[in-house]
C-alpha cells in the first residue's frame, strides 16, 4: 500500500488517495465480525469501487451503489 497518499479524515478513518488511479481507500473497522479490508471509491468519491483486502487487492463483486 506504499502508493498512497494520505488525503485527509474522515471521522476516525484516514481517507486515502491512490498517486496513480486518484481512488480514495479507507482502512474500514467498523465491522464487529468482517475481516480486514478496505472501501475504495473513485476519486471523486460518490461511486464505490468495491473492497479491497489487505494486500490492495479489490474483491470481485463487492461494488454497493449503497455507499457513498
Amino acid at each position: 500500500m506504499n502508493r498512497l497518499k494520505s488525503f485527509g479524515e474522515r471521522t476516525k478513518e484516514r481517507i486515502f488517495r491512490h498517486k496513480a488511479t486518484g481512488n480514495h481507500w479507507y482502512f474500514d473497522f467498523n465491522h464487529k465480525d468482517n475481516k480486514i479490508h478496505y472501501e475504495v471509491f473513485d476519486g471523486t468519491g460518490n461511486t464505490h469501487l468495491g473492497e479491497a483486502d489487505e494486500n490492495g487487492t479489490l474483491k470481485a463483486e463487492t461494488q454497493s451503489n449503497k455507499k457513498k
